[in-house]
């Protein structure tokens, strides 16, 4: 009986902390740097320069402008690794970086791994594990992920894009994103970088190549 009051109780808890998320997270078409300092902010991070550069970094990369952003999280760390991997979780997806690799990941259900106290659970992504005890708005943040999805307006055409210098194959991906998201395809995102037979940008409507 004891123990049934307390889960119905962390649910209660659970259900206003996320109230309080999507009425405080900035909306769907937030600059994502501007989503990126509210996300830190909310994790005590936001003091961390270099943190919040890679983060935006990884959300221009990988997540579409007319996604909500609602939270940073970092890996645990060990078994030699230097530096925590870094997560930046949308209202449709998920972005990870970890020792200079970068991609998109669509958080299931089966990758939540839950305990009978709730700072025990953790987020899965392959072999990296982002705990609730080190990132307590992780667990929020995914519980509040579907409201997020289904409450969120349309995202407008974002501004033509700026010139910039293009050194790489990777910068010429980036600017095609922006140029789709700018022509109206703002759920663009790049492919990882690595075998895409050719494919560098997906988005929602655009014609697939044939």
């Amino acid at each position: 009986m004891e123990e049934e009051r307390r889960a119905h109780e962390a649910a209660r808890v659970l259900e206003r902390e996320v109230r309080r998320l999507l009425q405080e997270a900035p909306g769907r078409g937030t600059p994502q740097d501007e989503a990126i300092a509210f996300c830190l902010s909310r994790a005590g991070l936001a003091r961390d320069p270099r943190l919040r550069a890679e983060a935006v970094r990884l959300a221009r990369r990988h997540l579409a402008v007319d996604e909500r952003l609602l939270c940073v999280a970092q890996s645990a760390t060990g078994s030699g690794r230097a530096r925590p991997a870094l997560l930046v979780l949308s209202d449709r997806g998920a972005a990870v970086t970890d020792g200079g690799v970068a991609y998109r990941f669509s958080p299931a259900p089966e990758d939540v791994i839950e305990a009978p106290h709730p700072d025990a659970g953790m987020l899965l992504v392959g072999e990296l594990a982002f705990s609730f005890s080190h990132n307590p708005q992780l667990r929020i943040a995914l519980a509040a992920r579907t409201q997020a999805a289904e409450s969120a307006p349309p995202a407008k055409a974002v501004l033509r894009p700026e010139n910039r210098l293009i050194r790489t194959a990777r910068d010429a991906e980036l600017v095609a994103v922006d140029w789709m998201r700018h022509l109206g395809f703002t759920d663009a995102v790049a492919t990882p970088v690595g075998a895409d037979e050719g494919i560098d940008v997906l988005a929602g409507g655009a014609p697939w190549p044939k």
